[in-house]
């Protein structure tokens, strides 16, 4: 039996449907390549912008560093804010702020013998972050809560507490402006008063390149305010940058990975939360301090050309 088959359409068919069909088909496949490339551009944008390279942006080379003493840590501080009590004129006493919902404390100690002098444990519902002294009273951030602890610095009991309208990563008090300096995980710093701790301004932290273009610097963590400067933290970077508070430029940075590798060798995953945070500095005696989240040790270091 022979089986009829259906003929096929001649090419120049004048079927009105089909030209209707080509186009649909065209305008699919340049919708989709276009929606590709502002993902492609949306993708590099964020790459170049909230996970740049610090050395691919700012001017200078990463200035050397080299490591002075070893400190041990609590392995299970969940690191956020680290600072030297500069009354202590040997530099054996440091403040730390930790984090995490139901674990959040600070506390006062002594980094030669571990030996813990004051602590308080947070509420359970604040989140712990950076801290700063200012006076005879100790300032610490929490994070998504917006308030701010202070507590007597001798005791670590509650003296008051203010509210911030951003949330809370990174605080260090400039003596020569009068004010606090905070960090929000943005490229912004905040200034607030250090007499009523309302907002008085803010600044953008920007890098500058070699070409001479500026780029925003985001993801800005645990400060420390040294000679005139911010030191900062870039969270989920091995890098401090040092800036300009009156301009937000960065003006130098440190490279730190061989402090963070040694680290990772030691079975930390320092990649994710065990990440590189805590800037403490002595004046005194000169005596920096850098350490990170749920690591066993600080390090004393020395930075720049000895």
């Amino acid at each position: 039996m022979v089986r009829n088959r259906k003929k096929p359409r001649p090419q120049n068919s004048l079927d009105p449907h089909q030209p209707r069909i080509s186009h649909m088909r065209s305008n699919r496949v340049f919708l989709i390549l276009g929606i590709a490339a502002i993902a492609f551009v949306c993708i590099v944008i964020y790459l170049a912008s909230s996970h740049l390279k610090i050395s691919d942006v700012v001017s200078s080379k990463a200035l050397p560093y080299k490591i002075v003493k070893e400190f041990a840590h609590d392995p299970t501080a969940f690191l956020q804010g680290l600072e030297f009590d500069n009354s202590d004129l040997e530099g054996r006493t440091v403040y730390e702020s930790t984090g995490l919902y139901g674990k959040s404390v600070v506390r006062k100690w002594d980094i030669y013998t571990g030996d813990i002098l004051a602590e308080t444990a947070l509420n359970s519902t604040y989140f712990g972050e950076g801290l700063t002294v200012f006076k005879e009273l100790v300032y610490q951030l929490t994070w998504r809560e917006h308030i701010v602890l202070v507590y007597n610095k001798n005791t670590l009991d509650i003296a008051r507490q203010y509210y911030i309208n951003i949330d809370g990563w990174g605080i260090c008090h400039d003596p020569l402006s009068h004010r606090f300096i905070i960090s929000n995980g943005s490229s912004f710093l905040y200034f607030y008063s250090e007499s009523d701790f309302n907002l008085i301004g803010k600044i953008e932290v920007q890098s500058i390149s070699k070409q001479g273009l500026t780029t925003p610097v985001d993801k800005i963590n645990e400060l420390e305010f040294i000679d005139g400067k911010v030191f900062a933290n870039v969270w989920m970077t091995n890098m401090i940058i040092v800036i300009d508070p009156k301009t937000g430029s960065i003006q130098q940075y440190h490279d730190l990975s061989g402090i963070v590798d040694s680290m990772a060798e030691r079975g930390l995953e320092t990649k994710h939360n065990s990440v590189l945070n805590g800037i403490a500095y002595h004046k005194p005696t000169d005596k920096l301090i850098i350490a990170g989240k749920q690591w066993p040790a600080m390090f004393q270091i020395k930075l720049g050309w000895f």
